[in-house]
């Protein structure tokens, strides 16, 4: 999943957790292993209230 974003006059309000919680369920009931996401570094707390954990096997190289 990429490019999950709340306008920032609708964050806070609980509306990216719900929309999340929905996709978690919906993917749970599809019978779906696992659900990536890269998230920007303020949004790794959000993602892991929801249940996401930190992948060690991603890899980034970064050349600036």
């Amino acid at each position: 999943m990429t490019n999950v974003y709340t306008k920032p006059m609708y964050r806070s309000k609980g509306i990216g957790g719900q929309l999340l919680e929905t996709v978690n369920v919906w993917s749970k009931e599809q019978g779906l292993s696992f659900m990536m996401v890269w998230p920007s570094e303020t949004s790794v707390d959000f993602y892991k209230k929801l249940g996401f954990e930190r992948s060690k096997e991603m890899m980034e190289n970064h050349f600036v």
